[in-house]
């Protein structure tokens, strides 16, 4: 009895080394036609690998075989232009299912027709985890900070509801600074070969000698802004889960206060992209307003925003925004003006 479960359990052992090196030595792929192909267990096993291999925050791992050109950018002690490093996947539907889900959870209008400016990007986890899997991505998965996003809708989601579309990802560059190494991720929403959205999410990989996590200063960087209104939102302990459900971005420090703690954190915060796209629901209900037309949307992600909270939403007069004014919108702690995000919205 003991020999045949000795047998079973050498076995399993064996399966799993094996679809452990299989997926580890496998052809990398850049270009998947559907989004199936991108399975979950392959995507865990690459990323583990990637953070036994590339441990520490801060350093860039360059690939010698790969093409990367200097920037003459005199703001950053390095910075590199990248060539070939493109993940694409085809043949992607908006799910209305799933799209009513997201807008609920960040309280958008849900008989206004609209897809959210911010929803294109909840296509792109598992593309993403793909590209800083791959051994092309020179910077270690542990510790990237989402530190900014650009959005620009182009052409309004809703006009494609029933479209394939093709999700292009592509490293654009690598900068150093005095906290650690940038790295700027381009995310394209293509329907044939018309752009119809477009992202660029900027990471931090915080070296050692970086500033650290203590407690800011009240903001003194938007004297100059004179917001008119303002509004109070409140942020559920479950809203990180919901979203993670919804995006797969499961990162631990958005889920439970345990995960949160063994990151360093008191409680779990909130997804940047989630508290973003909650204040522009926030927006449109308070001045009754569509965002269907072209749109860019700059975003720049402070502090973190703990679950279960509550955050105050200052903001300009949304039924203005146009191509000659932006609408200013500010996300900071109730209580101590520590800013969570700034944003701008306007017509492009």
């Amino acid at each position: 009895m003991m020999c045949i479960l000795t047998m079973i359990i050498l076995t399993i052992l064996a399966f799993f080394i094996g679809l452990i090196v299989f997926v580890i030595c496998g052809k990398e792929t850049d270009v998947y036609d559907s989004i199936s192909k991108l399975a979950w267990y392959k995507l865990i096993i690459k990323l583990v690998y990637k953070l036994v291999k590339c441990r520490k925050q801060g350093n860039l791992y360059l690939d010698k075989s790969l093409v990367y050109i200097a920037d003459t950018n005199t703001n950053f002690t390095l910075a590199l232009s990248v060539r070939n490093h493109k993940v694409t996947v085809n043949g992607l539907r908006i799910d209305k299912d799933h799209l009513a889900k997201y807008k609920a959870l960040c309280r958008y209008n849900p008989n206004d027709g609209e897809v959210p400016l911010c929803y294109a990007e909840t296509l792109f986890m598992k593309p993403l985890i793909a590209l800083i899997t791959s051994s092309k991505f020179a910077l270690s998965p542990i510790g990237l900070i989402h530190i900014r996003q650009n959005i620009k809708q182009w052409i309004p989601l809703q006009e494609y509801m029933k479209a394939k579309f093709t999700l292009e990802l592509s490293v654009k560059q690598y900068r150093q600074n005095e906290r650690g190494i940038e790295v700027d991720i381009n995310l394209r929403t293509m329907v044939g070969s018309t752009c119809v959205w477009e992202g660029t999410m900027t990471l931090l990989s915080r070296a050692k000698q970086g500033k650290s996590r203590g407690r800011p200063e009240r903001r003194n960087h938007d004297k100059e802004i004179i917001y008119r209104f303002d509004d109070d939102f409140e942020v559920p302990a479950s809203c990180g889960v919901d979203y993670a459900k919804l995006t797969g971005d499961w990162n631990p420090h958005h889920l439970y206060r345990w995960s949160a703690w063994l990151l360093g954190y008191q409680k779990p915060i909130a997804h940047g992209m989630w508290t973003l796209s909650r204040a522009i629901a926030k927006l449109q209900e308070r001045f009754e307003i569509t965002l269907d037309g072209r749109y860019e949307v700059s975003c720049a992600f402070k502090r973190p925003l703990f679950m279960p909270g509550s955050a105050v939403m200052k903001f300009d007069d949304g039924s203005m925004i146009s191509e000659y004014s932006d609408c200013n919108v500010l996300v900071e702690e109730k209580g101590t003006s520590i800013p969570h995000l700034t944003a701008t919205i306007k017509s492009l």
